[in-house]
């Protein structure tokens, strides 16, 4: 890890470990389902693990305590903790960290807003089906009661007449 007396910027990580942490902070996510805990994806993927500042349910963490996985590493670093193994603060990779995990969050950001342009366009396409539908309607409507309006007032002239007479 990086010496603190080291000018932030010329710091280099020498943990394969803490590489790893860097590497995985900007996926952590905040897990839903349990209050002060995260997911953190596993670096060879399909796994992720809940975790929290000082516990993940990874069998390195169970093996290496006192020291934390890279998955508590990675949410510390997402907390703006960048730490070492023996969870010392690390500024410049804390630095480095919040510049990637704010890119990250703008990528996605974009993707769910594309995503929500999406919808949005289809649920216009379907309003204006939906509108030209009743506007079809309306029209069919208004012709055919104008047709019997005709013929209602046809029929009421003849009653008339008739009466008259």
């Amino acid at each position: 890890m990086t010496q603190s007396s080291t000018p932030i910027g010329t710091q280099r990580r020498t943990s394969t470990r803490e590489e790893a942490a860097v590497d995985l902070a900007p996926f952590v996510e905040q897990h839903l389902d349990h209050a002060g805990a995260y997911r953190v994806p596993s670096s060879r993927g399909g796994v992720s693990y809940t975790v929290t500042r000082d516990t993940c349910n990874c069998a390195d963490f169970t093996r290496r305590q006192p020291a934390l996985c890279k998955h508590a590493m990675a949410v510390r670093i997402h907390l703006g903790e960048s730490v070492t193994e023996s969870g010392a603060i690390d500024e410049a990779i804390a630095v480095e960290t919040e510049r990637t995990t704010h890119l990250h969050a703008t990528g996605r950001e974009v993707d769910r807003l594309r995503e929500a342009n999406k919808l949005l366009a289809a649920r216009v396409a379907e309003l204006e089906c939906e509108i030209r539908c009743a506007f079809e309607v309306y029209t069919r409507d208004a012709q055919r009661m104008s047709g019997e309006v005709t013929e209602f007032d046809i029929a009421m002239s003849r009653l008339a007449a008739t009466v008259e007479q």
